[in-house]
């Protein structure tokens, strides 16, 4: 899933780093995150179901010791913020005593989601709750770890979990899993099988990542023993929740998430429980068509129809209380909201590279905004105007493709080559414009069929840098594969400090939990190359073939070569493909990844 794209001073692209720090870091009682404006504690809220008189003592314990609100997050969880560090007893107290913590031992594991809207899966939610609570082996469970519960309609399955179910009818349902490249396997399971089945696939889960110590179930090898009995499924969730009246339940959107004593004192006056939702929303069931209540919500400063401004912003807190950035996000936010044109594309705007709080949906990034008019900017749609045609050129983009190829085939020499890597030839020779390169191709026999495998199995495609990863084209991929580049992960600078190597070596150290059957494009540092194949040869896991591609005067030729004859202690060597010599690059990389994952030169 394309999470958004990334504007900043008017550029735009599409990220595809996943960048995952080393410590589990999920914040909650028993484990604060002190932020510069203090600790933040998370509470989580199985399924989203809670009172409002527990908001309300919940607001009342925040504005006593620190921020005078509740923060919703992208997981239907909340948070309270700007407290005192460390945690006065008193206030750990007051906490536990609203029942949001019914197990201290397995506070920070107690992620589950709920589809909103279906109140019959309340059960299952509460049963997976006492089972997981009750079991001591999963309280290891990472804090990133999530279940999600919904009905037939697919809800909340848009979002990013590791387990699910969905109950299709009374009798009826089926448990999902993630894998890696957004591939979902799944297998029919009644209802009444499902809570045990879901407890038993995570414990599994447990047991897979002991070795390994990956956060998720979808950053598993594809045999894990967690996704045993499971087959590829198709799932089509629906968009996440507007703001509005939906059949007898009524949306109320939180602009920015921030749950306020005004906001909370409306919902309590109105339903004696809600629903917290993963797209920072509160769900009022029953509400029937009460005008008079959905006026009053409104007043608080909730958003009860579709329309509003605030459906389409989002931001993370930013300044002052994270340290990252400088940016006061929220405030920027709000300048920008009364700006913000009806025609408005989703925006998230975020301090920092990290878009923390980022929604699951499609939107535009913005980062580090120095003003609420480059917000504004970002969420206007384009408007573009025609210049007057002055020059004779070709301007059809199919045309230049085939006229592009056509002279690579009259002018290099592809004879030699197989008809798949003569394919990948003329990619690489049409991103570079030198027909010379051809001579300096050279390839392991097996290695198109092994990464077109890979990429058929939805296997990551790791890269060294981000404009490759950049460069690749995601409607080629074959099963939308994740495309990885740890560059900028936290780590890696002192990482590079500490060993005295460059940043793309030490980023590829990051890559181990990725390896294994992955796909890899180097095209910028020869240290990367260098880096991984050591890490090979020290037994780290294998990916399915290495295109080796990186450029420069130092190290690049003498990298090539070590990929192309190195051969590791079994005698086994990865399937390569490199570029001999100095030359390569990310875009040169990039084409070969693109024509090794789908065929067609016009595609």
């Amino acid at each position: 899933m394309r999470r958004g794209r990334d504007c900043r001073e008017s550029v735009c692209s599409h990220p595809v780093t996943v960048a995952r720090p080393a410590v589990d870091r999920c914040p909650g009682l028993s484990r604060p995150f002190i932020a510069d404006d203090g600790a933040l504690v998370r509470l989580r809220v199985p399924g989203g179901r809670i009172a409002p008189s527990v908001l309300r003592d919940l607001v009342q314990i925040a504005a006593t010791y620190g921020a005078p609100c509740l923060q919703l997050t992208s997981r239907g969880n909340l948070q309270l913020r700007a407290l005192p560090d460390p945690i006065p007893e008193e206030l750990a107290r007051n906490i536990e005593a609203t029942g949001l913590i019914p197990s201290g031992s397995h506070e920070l594991v107690r992620n589950i989601l709920a589809a909103p809207l279906a109140h019959h899966v309340d059960a299952l939610v509460a049963g997976f709750d006492a089972g997981l609570c009750a079991d001591a082996e999963l309280a290891s469970l990472p804090g990133r770890f999530m279940v999600a519960f919904s009905d037939e309609s697919g809800s909340v399955l848009g979002e990013h979990w590791d387990l699910a179910y969905q109950q299709i009818s009374p009798t009826s349902g089926r448990l999902l899993a993630a894998q890696p490249g957004n591939v979902v396997v799944g297998a029919e399971v009644a209802p009444s099988d499902a809570v045990a089945e879901m407890l038993r696939r995570a414990r599994l889960f447990v047991t897979d990542r002991a070795d390994s110590g990956v956060w998720n179930v979808r950053d598993l090898h594809t045999d894990a023993s967690v996704f045993d009995g499971l087959t590829p499924v198709t799932l089509d969730p629906p968009p996440a929740l507007v703001a509005g009246l939906h059949h007898d339940d009524l949306v109320c959107g939180v602009p920015l998430g921030m749950l306020d004593a005004k906001m909370i004192t409306a919902l309590a006056q109105a339903s004696e429980t809600v629903v917290l939702t993963p797209w920072r929303s509160v769900v009022v069931p029953g509400l029937g068509r009460s005008p008079e209540v959905a006026e009053a919500l409104s007043a608080s400063g909730l958003t009860t129809a579709s329309g509003s401004p605030w459906d389409m912003l989002s931001a993370c807190v930013g300044a002052p209380s994270c340290r990252r950035t400088h940016v006061q996000t929220m405030a920027l936010a709000r300048e920008a909201v009364v700006e913000l044109p009806l025609t408005a594309r989703r925006v998230h705007v975020s301090g920092c590279d990290r878009r923390c709080g980022a929604p699951a949906q499609e939107h535009i990034d913005v980062i580090a905004p120095t003003s609420a008019l480059g917000i504004v900017s970002a969420a206007a749609p384009p408007v573009a105007k025609m210049p007057t045609p002055r020059y004779d050129y070709v301007r059809d983009g199919q045309e230049i493709y085939r006229r592009s190829f056509g002279m690579i085939r009259n002018e290099a020499t592809l004879a030699g080559l197989d008809g798949d890597l003569a394919t990948v030839a003329t990619r690489i020779i049409h991103a570079s414009g030198d027909t010379a390169l051809v001579h300096d191709i050279k390839a392991h026999p097996d290695v198109i069929e092994a990464a077109r495998e890979a990429l058929r199995a939805g296997n990551t495609i790791l890269t060294d840098s981000n404009m490759l990863a950049s460069g690749i084209t995601w409607r080629r991929l074959p099963a939308g594969n994740e495309v990885v580049c740890l560059l900028r992960d936290p780590q890696v600078p002192p990482l590079a400090k500490e060993w005295q190597t460059t940043r793309a070596a030490a980023a590829v150290s990051l890559w181990e939990p990725y390896l294994e059957g992955a796909v890899v494009a180097i095209g910028n540092a020869p240290t990367a190359l260098f880096h991984l194949l050591e890490m090979l040869h020290d037994g780290a896991p294998r990916p399915a073939a290495i295109i080796g591609m990186p450029v420069g005067f130092i190290g690049s030729a003498e990298s090539k070569v070590a990929l192309a004859v190195h051969e590791l202690a079994d005698g086994f060597s990865v399937p390569w493909m490199v570029l001999h010599g100095r030359r390569g690059g990310s875009a040169v990389a990039a084409s070969a990844v693109n024509a090794i994952a789908t065929p067609d030169e016009l595609a």
